[in-house]
């Protein structure tokens, strides 16, 4: 323990600053002599004028030079952090209780001058002192560092490292509680909630209370006067008994009209389920899912110069931005009167990617979408590459009746491709006209897409990607994938006719794979040859569907297709 000490005392002998200390002595010193001089010009004042000026001189000088040379010396060296520091606070439900006591007991020291209430008074007045002093030690000196995945997938856990240090070495934290602080959505939905007309609503809010004020307010003074003129004058009673009263009464009339008006609220609200506050709940609901921390985490003890890790595991509903505008370290330390709110400037913006666990849906067109594309690559050359046994995927204009005749098992003729042809993933986003169903199969649609191009990544395949202006070059999927999903993350929907077929291009070495809210039937049978259509229609909307994490049983993928897999499996 000696050792300890010891070293904490060598740290903090290290950490002073003796050339400003010294300064700081050596100004104190000349302001004590200044202040002997002034003392001594007023003693002088009567016996002799010459000494009186001298001494007084001396004194303004003294004061002079220390206000010009030590002064800003000193103000360059102190350190002013803790003036920019935004603190907020909060009166808790104990801390209102405890004002009203010391109301309570201020009223009673005033009324019988009792010496032990005073004092009892001044204790609790300490302690609410005290409170904000302890509170502001412990928020202080306290770093924060949030460590979030690169690449993250909607509905899929992900951890989060959050490391809060505390570089005070000697000064413990205590009862820290972090949470995030929100970001721009929620100031969004605050002016949301407000309407142009809401200046107008205060104003007459404000008018209609002075009307029940006054209403209220002249029939209680008038009967307060006359109980102050009768306890007074006919009953022979104190001010300090007649106040007393007086002050009961006031407390308890506001007390029962507020009570009164917040039923009255509660009894409207329940009556009122307006669609209006339907979507304000909705609303609040989506902000609340696109914040990154979305519950706070309480650090009970934070030992001095230490540094706590505190792993989260994180889950996002849903694609697109999540954001916090910074971060707030928050304390009810010691007394739980006051809740002090310090606000961290740590910004954190993150893309979650849409999910790419396979649906049921995948697993159906898969397997129609895997022969679609063996039929393109494999049928489209015109020389003999080989012959093979024959596949349950396989046309049966390609077989060899000699080679299956003479062999006895069915053979296939396969043709050498005449260039490497590729595939196109295109997610047309133009939708029509908006509906709460059509976007919400747009939602699917995104994400199928993205469960496509997983597939893709896992599989190695050559791929382009295409959705509105967004095209990448023709590459490995896996050098593109990140930028793809992340281009997914932020699509939004445009509500514009879709485009039609002819106008996604008609280049025959590219088989596309187009994702489209074209109605079934509106597109030619020639394109089929090239191209597979998956409509909007054909999927289940976002809120219907449900992951599914097991393999199909409603067909066989072709060699290419490979098997799925999971993002946290590669």
């Amino acid at each position: 323990m000696s050792a300890k000490w010891r070293s904490l005392f060598q740290d903090a002998v290290d950490q002073v600053d003796r050339p400003g200390w010294k300064k700081f002595f050596l100004s104190m010193l000349a302001l004590a002599v200044a202040f002997l001089l002034a003392v001594y010009s007023s003693v002088f004042a009567r016996r002799s004028a010459i000494l009186t000026v001298v001494c007084a001189s001396l004194a303004l000088l003294l004061s002079g030079y220390v206000a010009v040379t030590a002064v800003p010396y000193l103000a360059r060296r102190t350190r002013l952090e803790w003036l920019r520091v935004s603190m907020d606070y909060k009166l808790t439900r104990e801390g209102y209780v405890f004002i009203a006591l010391i109301f309570l007991v201020a009223i009673a020291g005033l009324n019988t001058g009792n010496n032990l209430l005073y004092l009892i008074l001044s204790s609790m007045l300490a302690a609410i002192l005290m409170s904000g002093f302890l509170s502001l030690s412990v928020l202080t000196g306290v770093e924060l560092e949030i460590l979030l995945p690169d690449h993250v997938f909607a509905r899929r856990p992900v951890p989060a490292q959050i490391h809060l240090r505390n570089d005070k070495k000697r000064v413990p934290s205590f009862s820290i509680t972090l949470s995030g602080a929100g970001g721009d959505l929620d100031r969004e939905l605050q002016s949301s909630k407000k309407s142009p007309s809401s200046w107008n609503r205060s104003l007459g809010k404000g008018f209609r209370l002075a009307g029940v004020g006054a209403g209220i307010g002249l029939p209680l003074s008038l009967a307060l006067t006359v109980f102050i003129l009768v306890g007074t004058q006919r009953y022979g009673m104190s001010i300090g008994e007649v106040g007393l009263s007086v002050l009961v009464i006031l407390l308890l009339v506001p007390a029962a009209g507020l009570a009164l008006l917040r039923g009255s609220k509660r009894r409207k609200g329940r009556g009122q389920a307006s669609a209006s506050v339907h979507e304000c709940d909705l609303a609040a609901g989506d902000l609340r899912g696109r914040r990154i921390l979305p519950q706070p985490l309480y650090f009970p003890f934070l030992p001095g110069g230490t540094t706590i890790t505190r792993s989260v595991e994180l889950e996002f509903p849903r694609r697109g931005l999540y954001r916090e505008d910074g971060f707030a370290l928050s304390t009810r330390f010691p007394f739980g009167f006051l809740e002090k709110k310090l606000r961290m400037a740590v910004r954190r913006d993150l893309w979650v990617y849409p999910a790419v666990t396979p649906t049921e849906e995948f697993y159906e067109i898969l397997p129609m979408l895997s022969g679609e594309v063996e039929t393109y690559q494999k049928g489209r050359g015109h020389d003999l590459y080989s012959i093979r046994d024959m596949q349950p995927t396989d046309s049966a204009r390609h077989v060899d009746w000699k080679a299956s005749a003479r062999t006895g098992v069915p053979k296939v003729r396969e043709f050498a491709r005449e260039d490497e042809r590729r595939l196109q993933l295109i997610l047309d986003r133009r939708i029509g006209k908006p509906n709460a169903r059509i976007q919400s199969l747009f939602e699917a649609a995104v994400e199928f897409c993205a469960c496509l191009a997983w597939h893709f990544h896992e599989v190695d395949a050559q791929v382009q990607f295409h959705c509105g202006d967004f095209e990448t070059q023709p590459a490995r999927a896996g050098e593109i994938i990140y930028d793809v999903l992340r281009h997914l993350a932020e699509v939004e929907p445009s509500y514009e006719e879709p485009l039609s077929p002819e106008a996604m291009g008609s280049d025959d070495n590219v088989f596309r794979i187009v994702c489209t809210a074209l109605p079934r039937g509106s597109v030619p049978t020639m394109l089929w040859s090239r191209s597979y259509y998956v409509f909007f229609d054909a999927l289940r909307p976002l809120d219907e569907s449900s992951p599914s994490g097991t393999t199909s049983s409603q067909g066989q993928a072709a060699p290419w297709a490979g098997p799925l897999r999971h993002p946290t499996d590669s």
